[in-house]
């Protein structure tokens, strides 16, 4: 569960990343000017060792560049999460609707989380009511759980030099549309924890990697009855014997899994 501490806002977070975008900028300028200005000097003061003299100035400004595309393009939480956003609407409004449930005490919550000005990054998920939101450095997830229809894990081996034999935690989350929104979830057992608070709130969606749903996932319209069938069937159960669907659903997501060779492909 989430408590006062973890609780996270998009807005905020949004507004402390494009301060600190501008920010970043603004002390880049600052620092390369300089730089420019001294490399062009040493070009034009000489033809031999001033070409060289600029050289350093010119690394020291491609390296600050350098840091801050790779720090607000690659590794920011935010990276393209206005788009995303949009497509559940106006992004502001989504925002909005999100941060509400958000600040709900029930809401599920894993990881670091913080919108704090100075804090790190989030690397964190949480799932409310209606939004599972994965949020992370490098690129985040945004998922609206009316529109899930099939969830499962996927385990990936890592192929590189030194690393073969460890694997990635991921879980997939396919939409009624028929696209597959993936992210990390860290390890077996947060992997675990992830799934079952999607299960709680959602238990009509396919779980598993399972034959048959992945040939459905390639017939949308079918997909989403077969989820519409399956939500009927589950308002008409006891409260006990829903408990008893959610836990077998469960068990299918740990049992029947994508396992894959990053490098391979092969599953």
């Amino acid at each position: 569960m989430a408590d006062s501490e973890n609780r996270i806002a998009l807005r905020k977070l949004l507004d402390n990343e494009r301060q600190r975008f501008n920010i970043g900028v603004t002390i880049t300028l600052v620092m390369a000017l300089p730089l420019a200005c001294s490399m062009y000097g040493m070009v034009a003061s000489s033809h031999g060792g001033g070409l060289l003299c600029a050289l350093f100035p010119a690394t020291a400004i491609i390296l600050v560049y350098g840091f801050a595309w790779i720090r607000f393009n690659r590794l920011s939480s935010t990276r393209g999460l206005k788009p995303r956003l949009a497509r559940f609407g106006l992004p502001d409004e989504v925002i909005s609707r999100i941060d509400d449930e958000l600040a709900d005490p029930n809401a599920f919550f894993l990881g670091q989380a913080s919108d704090a000005f100075a804090s790190p990054q989030p690397d964190s998920v949480h799932v409310t009511k209606n939004w599972l939101v994965r949020l992370c450095p490098g690129g985040s997830a945004i998922v609206h759980l009316p529109d899930l229809a099939w969830v499962y894990r996927r385990l990936i081996v890592r192929s590189a030099l030194l690393s073969h034999g460890r694997y990635e935690d991921e879980v997939a989350c396919v939409i009624r549309n028929g696209e597959a929104i993936v992210f990390d979830t860290w390890s077996p057992l947060r992997t675990e924890q992830v799934v079952e608070a999607v299960l709680e709130r959602r238990p009509e969606v396919l779980t598993g990697y399972i034959g048959d749903w992945v040939e459905l996932a390639t017939k949308p319209d079918s997909m989403w009855v077969e989820v519409q069938s399956r939500r009927e069937r589950v308002a008409a159960l006891s409260p006990q014997a829903r408990d008893e669907w959610v836990s077998e659903r469960w068990d299918e997501c740990q049992h029947y899994m994508l396992r894959r060779d990053r490098q391979a492909g092969a599953t």
